[in-house]
C-alpha cells in the first residue's frame, strides 16, 4: 500500500500529537563534581582522621586524576565532612607501559602509608584507585610485613 504525502504527513502530525509530551519531558542534567587533579594534604603536614592515598587512572593528571578521584573526595567530604577527610595522591607515572606493575609507583605509595602512620597516629588509612591499585597494595602489604 503505498500512502500520499498528505497522508503520511497527517499520520506523523497524529503520532508526534501522542508522542510530543513524552519527547517533550526535560531530561534530566547530570553532572559531576570536579576538584583539583593534585591533592597533596600529607605532603603539607595535614592530619584528619581519615586519610585518602588514592593512586590515579592511566595518563591522568595530576596525582590524583580527574575521573574517579574528585569525586569520590567530594562524596567522601560530604559525608564525613571535609574538617575529616584529608587526600594524598600517589606521585607515580600512571603510563601504560606501568600498567601491569610499577616498582615506583608501589614505593611511593608505601611511602605515603608510611607519612600517614607516622605523621598522623590514629588516622584511618584507606588505599584507593582508578589504576592497579590492587598490584600496588599487594606490593605494598609485602613491603611493610
Amino acid at each position: 500500500m503505498r500512502t500520499t504525502a498528505p497522508a503520511t504527513a497527517a499520520l506523523l502530525t497524529a503520532l508526534g500529537m501522542l508522542v510530543g509530551p513524552t519527547l517533550a519531558v526535560p531530561v534530566p542534567q547530570f553532572s559531576f563534581p570536579t576538584g583539583s587533579s593534585t591533592r597533596t594534604d600529607l605532603d603539607d603536614g595535614v592530619c584528619k582522621p581519615i586519610t585518602v592515598i588514592f593512586a590515579r587512572g592511566t595518563t591522568e593528571s595530576g596525582n590524583v586524576g580527574t575521573v574517579t578521584g574528585p569525586p569520590m573526595f567530594t562524596a567522601l567530604e560530604d559525608t564525613f565532612g571535609a574538617e575529616n577527610v584529608a587526600v594524598q595522591g600517589v606521585d607515580y607515572a600512571a603510563t601504560v607501559a606501568g600498567f601491569l606493575g610499577d616498582p615506583d609507583g608501589n614505593a611511593a605509595m608505601a611511602a605515603d602509608v608510611e607519612k600517614a602512620a607516622t605523621g598522623c597516629p590514629g588516622t584511618n588509612i584507606v588505599l584507593s584507585g582508578y589504576r592497579c591499585v590492587l598490584s600496588l597494595a599487594l606490593a605494598l602489604a609485602l613491603t611493610l610485613c
